[in-house]
């Protein structure tokens, strides 16, 4: 018996759920006409232009204040301590690429834990790097070599060196 009346019961939960479904369904479309009968076509075109341009400003309001953070962290970073990068980069390429980006956060406001910090985060990716290549290759995707992108400041600091060399001599 009480098998049967759950049946009922949810049956008719069925039901009721069905109907109010399709009233909201109906009343949806009754405020849809209601706004088209209330805004000519024309009205609503002339708006839509005006709110996208407003967007667009903004989104490149947003990007030119990111460019600018950028480019300030970068030129604040020390000759020094990029020349320390160089010589890292020439001796193990697979791990300072990793690194680059801890060291921008990280190290810019702490020169005494440089070196601590360094040794203790080069364990780790080597580690890690052993793992993440070991995977790439079995499932037949690229290498992590090939997936990290050369960091920027690299290509900078060398042309910052030259210079900075070259006008000391």
């Amino acid at each position: 018996m009480h098998d049967g009346d759950q049946q009922q019961q949810q049956q008719q939960q069925l039901h009721l759920q069905r109907q109010a479904k399709q009233q909201q369904q109906r009343s949806e479309q009754q405020q849809h006409q209601q706004l088209q009968h209330q805004h000519p076509p024309q009205q609503q075109q002339q708006q839509q232009p005006q709110q996208q341009q407003q967007q667009q400003q903004q989104q490149q309001q947003q990007q030119q204040q990111r460019h600018g953070c950028v480019s300030l962290q970068l030129s604040s970073v020390s000759y020094r301590q990029q020349e320390e990068w160089m010589q890292q980069d020439w001796l193990q390429p697979q791990q300072q690429r990793q690194q680059h980006e801890l060291q921008h956060q990280q190290q810019q406001h702490q020169h005494q834990q440089h070196q601590q910090q360094q040794h203790q985060q080069q364990q780790q990716q080597q580690h890690e790097l052993q793992q993440h290549q070991g995977t790439d290759a079995a499932a037949g995707g690229p290498s992590l070599k090939a997936r990290l992108p050369w960091p920027a400041a690299n290509t900078r600091g060398w042309e910052a060196i030259e210079a900075h060399r070259d006008g000391g001599r």
